[in-house]
């Protein structure tokens, strides 16, 4: 409806114009008969013209090519627009047709453009939404009572018998707590992830003593590649909790990256008692994973939850290289 407003407004001013230059010699009603019989065959043309102005954008393998099937596409419309209009009485150029031909073309390109902008207003708000979840899902994993209990007590312990390492346990907490709350990007290079990782990883350290052994193997080929923030805390979280605590003598946990395919393959993996499938299919942080990397990444990134040889568990990340 708004769209046969519109259409039929031009017609009249067109009419009006054509009425103000050619009066008195213009018959008014046979002017404005012409122009709306001329504007309606436009208005009948324009959503199919725009369809194809949308199809013409996505599938043309080349700038050249646009301007090749534009120019095609054109040459139909101002021949069917003056068919159709000659048929109905209105005797418009060719010219005035490749005119308001350009004009359709011009008002798709604003059209793309306006859904566009929306389009990425809408994924900021989510990835915004997404990071103020992940900070505040690892802020309650860090802070709930297993963890923090765990944690005093282990600095409790060593409050007399080792000062100097009660303060290091202190001081990584709050580092910790400090890096988590610092972020604000929603897409952190690889290697600015892990640098967040550290403090978490020191206090399993103090925690753990021997039985926490890590292996970071992750070249510098691809530490400059984006990933979302905290990608591998909630990761690392999963391998320690759920595969070595369980273990009297503990285990080892390696995160490495390599470039495959284009991709970057990013892998944790411990060598603890295994999982619950059940239980990591539902967990708060991979599903939080899996969103984040879908809207930053497309189809092309995936998060695959594995049984490691001989045993314990793998997380297996693929993003594509940038």
């Amino acid at each position: 409806m708004r769209s046969v407003l519109l259409w039929t407004c031009a017609a009249l001013v067109v009419a009006a114009v054509l009425v103000a230059v050619l009066a008195p010699h213009g018959d008014l009603g046979v002017l404005i008969r012409r122009e709306l019989a001329s504007w309606g065959v436009f208005a009948v043309l324009a959503l199919p013209l725009l369809a194809t102005d949308e199809f013409v954008i996505r599938t043309a393998p080349s700038k050249v090519w646009q301007v090749v099937l534009f120019l095609v596409v054109g040459l139909a419309f101002v021949l069917v627009h003056h068919v159709a209009s000659t048929l109905l009485g209105a005797d418009t150029s060719m010219l005035g047709a490749g005119f308001v031909y350009v004009l359709i073309l011009v008002l798709g390109a604003a059209l793309r453009d306006r859904r566009s902008a929306l389009q990425r207003e809408v994924e900021r708000a989510q990835l915004e939404r997404q990071l103020a979840e992940a900070r505040t899902q690892t802020l309650q994993s860090q802070l709930q009572p297993h963890f923090l209990f765990n944690t005093l007590q282990a600095i409790s312990s060593s409050v007399e018998s080792d000062p100097a390492q009660a303060r290091r346990m202190i001081a990584a907490l709050a580092d910790l707590l400090r890096s988590t709350l610092r972020i604000s990007e929603p897409l952190i290079p690889l290697g600015q992830d892990l640098a967040l990782l550290e403090p978490y990883l020191a206090l399993q350290h103090m925690r753990f003593g021997e039985r926490l052994r890590v292996t970071i193997d992750v070249p510098a080929e691809v530490r400059n590649q984006p990933v979302p923030t905290l990608l591998l805390q909630p990761l690392v979280e999963n391998a320690i909790r759920h595969g070595l605590e369980p273990r009297a003598n503990g285990g080892e946990l390696v995160i490495t990256a390599r470039p495959v395919d284009g991709c970057v393959e990013i892998t944790v993996r411990d060598d603890g008692v295994g999982f619950d499938a059940a239980e990591l299919r539902d967990g708060t942080g991979l599903r939080s994973a899996r969103e984040r990397l879908s809207t930053l990444f497309g189809p092309k990134a995936t998060l695959h939850v594995e049984a490691a040889e001989p045993q314990g568990t793998c997380v297996r990340v693929v993003v594509p290289h940038r």
